[in-house]
């Protein structure tokens, strides 16, 4: 990959904010579908699917400069909009994730919305989910405003673990909710909210200690660490980053319940 970007950056024709992606199959394949009940040439499709997907939906936002930042800086990996072609249509499924210029994973599509409020502030996305009652009611929230901060606490002891919190604020309206019961009840608007703060905390610590298990940083931990402390090195971070103490906290606020039931 870095021997590609490479000729790509130096290449004046193409600007520094194209987008680029993975694909899940054949690419050949990809570039030769034919969309229906449009007469959109497949790269301006897919050029707004993707600008689509990271203005209003749950895809971080990246591009070519933030790419090749990523991916020679020290402390963070990259990652690509992961896109897949389906029988007659073309969708993106997740976020790609790179060991330095290798594609070891990718983040499947229910989890990009907690990813995406991982890294960066956005407006927009949508998170559905499922409560767990009888009727397994399905909620719709879409996002108005999320904001992320990162406390660190450096360790000056190598053989002491450092802690890092992830703090996610939210405030989103909710879209849908399919039950009988009547959503103005202040016990209900209660109940969704901890059941979100609930699930992006457990999807937020699950992909962390995915990320450590395949040894690969796409949250930039390092880079933040090494801004609270100095004398962290890439090659010590490396050593201490597997057995650091990250949590995620989050808190979810409904601000407007304009629902259709």
């Amino acid at each position: 990959m870095i021997d590609l970007m490479n000729y790509i950056y130096r290449d004046p024709i193409i600007g520094s904010r194209q987008v680029f992606a993975i694909v899940g199959g054949e690419v050949e394949e990809l570039l030769y579908t034919k969309m229906n009940q449009t007469n959109l040439n497949i790269g301006v499709y897919l050029s707004d699917l993707l600008t689509q997907n990271m203005r209003n939906g749950n895809e971080p936002v990246t591009n070519q400069h933030i790419f090749m930042n990523q991916m020679m800086a020290k402390g963070v990996d990259a990652y690509l909009p992961y896109i897949e072609r389906t029988s007659n249509a073309i969708k993106v499924s997740g976020v790609a994730l790179f060991d330095q210029e290798k594609m070891v994973g990718h983040i499947p599509g229910e989890d990009t919305f907690t990813f995406k409020a991982m890294i960066e502030n956005h407006k927009n996305g949508i998170y559905e989910f499922q409560l767990h009652d009888r009727a397994k009611t399905h909620v719709v929230i879409e996002n108005i405003k999320s904001h992320v901060s990162y406390q660190i606490k450096p360790t000056k002891n190598l053989t002491k673990k450092p802690h890092i919190t992830i703090d996610i604020k939210l405030k989103g309206e909710l879209k849908e909710f399919m039950k009988s019961k009547k959503i103005d009840k202040p016990n209900i608007l209660d109940q969704v909210e901890k059941e979100v703060e609930k699930r992006i905390t457990q999807q937020g610590e699950d992909l962390v200690q995915s990320f450590k298990k395949q040894n690969i940083d796409p949250l930039g931990l390092g880079l933040r660490y090494r801004s609270k402390d100095k004398a962290m090195t890439p090659e010590k971070w490396q050593d201490i980053y597997p057995d650091a103490d990250v949590k995620v906290k989050c808190r979810m606020k409904i601000v407007q319940t304009g629902v259709s039931q």
